[in-house]
């Protein structure tokens, strides 16, 4: 159906991916171009809340455009907690050979299985950043 991109935050610090349904690499990328705008817009580092709750599969060629969108990143981006549900477990196999194929990378991307994980996970990165480790 569709991808879309929106800061989830008033201070700009999140970028809430949120894709529903079956969804295309265009649409993707779409909106992967449009968070890269919106990470340029500001200073500081921006984490991301991908919601993949809703979505129930992966188009093919995934690793091909994962990578290509990844390689094109500005340098404020964050990390990436991906909420899935159990009907998406591949995605924690995809995350490890993401880090193979881009080593650095995998670090970017954290697993959770609710939008509150994600939040707590982004907010303890944050604090992390802001006391220097």
């Amino acid at each position: 159906m569709t991808v879309t991109t929106a800061w989830l935050n008033s201070e700009k610090t999140i970028i809430l991916y949120d894709f529903e349904g079956e969804w295309t690499w265009a649409e993707y990328h779409a909106a992967v171009d449009q968070s890269h705008i919106m990470l340029r817009t500001v200073p500081h580092t921006v984490d991301f809340i991908v919601n993949m709750a809703y979505s129930r599969h992966m188009p093919p060629n995934a690793y091909l455009n994962i990578i290509d969108a990844a390689r094109r990143r500005p340098e404020n981006w964050g990390i990436s907690a991906v909420v899935v549900g159990p009907h998406m477990t591949f995605m924690r196999q995809f995350r490890a050979r993401l880090g193979r194929l881009l080593p650095g990378l995998g670090r970017h991307y954290v697993f959770v299985t609710t939008m509150e994980a994600a939040r707590t996970l982004i907010r303890r990165e944050a604090a992390k950043r802001v006391a220097g480790g």
